[in-house]
């Protein structure tokens, strides 16, 4: 994962954070919103500069 994709990825888990606990209106399933978690996690850990 390059840095860009690593933004984007952080901007696509906030977007769907605020949909799930402020507007109670999820998109994905939890499935899906953890799957995303981890890519996140796992990026951050090949890449501590990013975080």
């Amino acid at each position: 994962m390059n840095k860009t994709a690593y933004e984007e990825l952080k901007q696509k888990l906030k977007y769907h954070m605020n949909r799930y606990y402020n507007e109670d209106e999820p998109e994905i399933s939890d499935y899906e919103y953890d799957r995303l978690m981890v890519q996140l996690k796992e990026a951050e850990k090949e890449h501590p500069e990013w975080v």
